[in-house]
């Protein structure tokens, strides 16, 4: 091949406009940029690590290297900050930024080395990257990042210099470095005074020993029969944000020097590049973080800690809970979604919510880990089934997902992208009376995404109308007749459980499950409840669209949904009094491994 420039991101101005450009992924030919990327002489890489085989082991060896790593890291931020707090402490504040980061590091060193490797670029247009640093102020800023053209620009372009004799030709750069966080949205003055008035009343009112209950995933109402069920009034705690902080280039490299080397190409350059991308709330804040957390005016001697969301990126609550456990609170998670206890890649047993708390209370699954306990579906707890849709009901909903944070080790936008070609096809495939009927339902997120969802189904189905996801699902529902999700989602199994005809659609088979939750779709697939290609979907839908009733209460249906739910989305008549007594039987792990000895 003559000369040729890789291309690793949407930025223009890294693309060679006299030579062949070599594309490295579907997101830097940007949708609404196509007659600018369609002029050049360019071919695009083929997607990394799509095979499901390579996919699971390549993830294990991920995992077993974040495993590593935390015990390295451990010690090394023990010696650094003075402090001697154990491997679950730090788990459980920057377990997730580890895993995240060596998911994203994988992909952008694997998919070059494929690039180079299948089309042999001779050079890269790079960006001067004076005044850029690669830390973020935290982990959630981290997520952020990765999906920042820029920010991926600058570690693609350090890749090729580690692992490449390709030219890195400098170019002009037609921005200044800037920050790679969002900037955020401030809240309206009367949602402040209400957080303000909200946390002082919770305050006041909230005792020493109370639980601290944090985003139950529990409908408000169930939500305030916990608290008084636990003997304490309703707690509402406002969110505090974190300050910023300067880059300490000497503890990073300090922290460098106590990672060390290692022999495999992939880890040693994620040992020397973790000092780097490691979130500055955990190395120059950290002190910061640690006197804010002790600060906040939540109950000193919590009786148990319980959370179905906050255990990812809200670094206090992390900080505060990882000190109270260390000190023997006991510390209960909630599922937070569909892919617990199913999916190989997400959710999966090496995540901080399952390896760090005490207990985690699964929608009704259980296994060998006597940590997961079954529960129910917190989201629907005492909801009853919903009303039928009005009788002239007769919208075809599809929930369709949105593009994902590009965190994972594969790549998950050329997965998208096929998904979405599934959709184009499922609606294209439909008798034209039903496909009139057709609304696509985006998730809210993708107002924020790059991938113009709206103007790709308008080029694809010209007049299907797209809701952004703005309103409140429930309230389009009197008018639908049958909803279809386009990915694995909790929507799903909520449907299932208040008893709302859907299906599921979604592309690349059953691969992403785990063995034990393919035996259990299995049935669902069989009954026309799963999907797994447009024109068989269409073809159910079609067949049964006079009736949609008829078929989801049918023997075969009923019971393929009714048996799956009892495992994963299982229903409580009393949500209170069961979550109350699972709450209350929590132990700490050291009490629980004592008594096991």
């Amino acid at each position: 091949m003559p000369e040729a420039c890789l291309v690793t991101t949407a930025l223009e101005n890294t693309w060679d406009t006299s030579r062949p450009n070599i594309f490295l992924g579907e997101w830097t030919q940007l949708y609404e940029r196509r007659p600018a990327w369609q002029a050049l002489q360019g071919l695009l890489c083929a997607p990394f690590c799509m095979e499901p085989s390579e996919r699971l082991a390549q993830f294990v060896h991920i995992q077993q290297l974040a495993t590593v790593l935390l015990d390295e890291l451990t010690l090394a931020l023990n010696q650094m900050h003075g402090k001697r707090h154990g491997r679950r402490y730090w788990n459980i504040l920057l377990g997730h930024w580890l895993q995240r980061f060596l998911s994203t590091l994988f992909n952008r060193h694997g998919s070059l080395k494929q690039a180079l490797q299948q089309y042999a670029p001779s050079h890269s247009l790079v960006l001067d990257s004076t005044g850029f640093h690669p830390s973020t102020r935290d982990s959630g800023g981290f997520v952020a990042a990765a999906n920042n053209p820029r920010w991926n620009h600058f570690l693609y372009a350090r890749l090729l210099g580690d692992i490449s004799s390709i030219a890195l030709l400098p170019v002009q750069d037609s921005q200044s470095p800037q920050s790679t966080a969002p900037p955020a949205k401030p809240a309206s003055r009367l949602r402040r005074l209400a957080q303000e008035v909200l946390d002082m009343t919770s305050g006041c009112f909230s005792r020493d020993t109370d639980a601290l209950i944090l985003n139950s995933y529990l409908p408000s109402s169930q939500q305030t029969k916990l608290f008084l069920a636990l003997g304490q009034l309703p707690q509402k705690w406002k969110p505090r944000p974190l300050p910023d902080w300067m880059v300490d280039q000497y503890k990073r490299g300090a922290l460098r020097q106590q990672l060390g080397s290692a022999d495999d190409e992939f880890e040693r350059l994620a040992r020397h590049y973790l000092p780097d991308y490691l979130p500055r709330c955990f190395l120059e804040g950290y002190a910061d973080l640690q006197s804010m957390a002790a600060s906040l005016p939540w109950p000193s001697r919590p009786r148990f800690i319980f959370t179905s969301n906050n255990f990812d990126s809200d670094e206090l609550f992390k900080a505060w809970t990882a000190g109270k456990v260390a000190a023997g609170t006991p510390y209960v998670v909630g599922q937070h979604g569909a892919g617990y206890g199913t999916h190989h890649y997400f959710q999966t047993h090496y995540a901080p919510e399952h390896a760090a708390s005490d207990r985690f209370l699964t929608w009704g699954w259980s296994n060998e880990d006597p940590r997961n306990v079954p529960a129910f579906l917190l989201k629907t707890a005492g909801m009853k089934p919903l009303p039928p849709p009005a009788s002239g009901a007769s919208r075809l909903l599809l929930v369709a997902p949105v593009v994902p944070n590009q965190i994972t080790h594969w790549d998950s936008v050329h997965e998208f992208g096929c998904n979405q070609q599934f959709q184009f096809r499922m609606v294209q495939a439909l008798p034209g009376e039903i496909r009139s009927q057709v609304v696509v339902r985006l998730h809210h997120g993708a107002a924020q995404k790059t991938w113009l969802d709206v103007q790709r189904w308008q080029d694809a189905v010209p007049g299907v109308p797209v809701d952004t996801g703005m309103a409140p699902l429930e309230k389009q529902l009197d008018q639908v007749r049958l909803a279809l999700f386009a990915y694995d989602s909790t929507g799903m199994l909520e449907f299932f459980a208040l008893d709302r005809p859907a299906m599921s659609m979604w592309y690349g088979g059953l691969d992403h499950l785990l063995p034990e939750a393919r035996d259990a779709y299995l049935p669902l697939v069989e009954a026309g409840l799963v999907h797994l290609d447009p024109e068989s979907a269409a073809t159910c839908i079609a067949k049964h669209w006079a009736d949609i009733r008829g078929w989801w209460d049918s023997a075969q249906v009923k019971a393929a949904r009714e048996n799956f739910s009892r495992r994963y989305a299982r229903q409580s008549h009393e949500p209170v009094r069961e979550l109350r007594k699972l709450l209350l039987a929590a132990r700490p792990a050291r009490e629980v491994e004592a008594q096991a000895a």
